[in-house]
């Protein structure tokens, strides 16, 4: 579940989460024990009396579950996993109440004893990509370009101009990647063409990077 708020004109989000994927069985009962301690009589939470309830009962019933899958059994091991998913869907119901009342402060979430992830500000548009350049390749008609990784970009756009920067006219998109390379092929040889790149994110599209020349062969 995320809350929001914003500062100075920056989203910032907090985000309240159940982190249960990597337990077992008995630690996943260990875990409702524990938010039920530190939520029960929690004055941050005090309408959470008839979820906790649920809380209490769906972890008896998985406790109980785990001691009788001790003999094995298909039939105890089914119902050992009902139990668990019907624990975490309780968990998902307490950590949507959490969410809704905290109201996105961290200090009031924490008290439920449910893990927050670090707050995290949104990314804005990237800049250009930095230190483009072109490599030779083993074989003609090709160039590999590459420039400095850029944290956050989702993807780059690479084009290509056979006439020169001058020419803004005759920048022709030629490929997509999510990798900081990119390998050009089926050039005609000895020719001068430049190329720029541009990141793209969820902010949009950024700049383009400053061009390189390269001599085909």
């Amino acid at each position: 579940m995320v809350a929001q708020s914003i500062r100075a004109g920056i989203m910032e989000v907090t985000i309240v989460c159940k982190r249960t994927n990597h337990l077992n069985h008995s630690e996943i009962v260990y875990k409702g024990r524990y938010i039920e301690q530190r939520m029960r009589g929690n004055p941050h939470f005090p309408d959470a009396g008839p979820l906790l309830d649920d809380l209490h009962a769906r972890t008896d019933a998985l406790a109980a579950a785990n001691v009788a899958c001790w003999g094995g059994g298909k039939l105890v091991t089914a119902r050992r996993n009902f139990c668990r998913l019907e624990l975490e869907n309780q968990f998902n119901v307490l950590v949507g109440h959490v969410h809704t009342v905290s109201g996105g402060q961290p200090a009031v979430a924490a008290t439920s004893g449910f893990p927050l992830r670090k707050p995290a500000k949104r990314i804005g548009k990237l800049p250009a990509p930095q230190r483009l350049s072109a490599k030779r390749t083993l074989h003609s008609g090709q160039v590999l370009l590459g420039w400095k990784r850029m944290p956050g970009a989702r993807e780059f756009f690479v084009y290509m101009n056979p006439d020169g920067p001058s020419n803004r006219e005759a920048w022709k998109h030629v490929g997509r990647t999510k990798a900081s390379k990119f390998l050009v092929v089926d050039l005609e040889p000895g020719k001068i063409v430049w190329f720029q790149v541009c990141a793209v994110n969820a902010a949009g599209w950024g700049p383009m990077s400053v061009p390189v020349s390269w001599i085909t062969r």
